[in-house]
């Protein structure tokens, strides 16, 4: 399982202004084939709360 540090890194990188929320979690997880929804919603709040 990826951590929610690598979850979020990749999220910050792969998000584009008017991105879907469904395409950038399959993006994420074309990255972190075993991260699950619920992991990429955890780092997405993760990734906000810690800039």
């Amino acid at each position: 399982m990826a951590s929610i540090e690598a979850l979020a890194a990749t999220l910050w990188s792969l998000a584009a202004l008017g991105m879907t929320p469904k395409a950038l979690r399959v993006a994420v997880r074309e990255t972190h084939p075993d991260a699950s929804r619920k992991d990429v919603v955890r780092a997405a709040f993760y990734a906000l709360v810690a800039v």
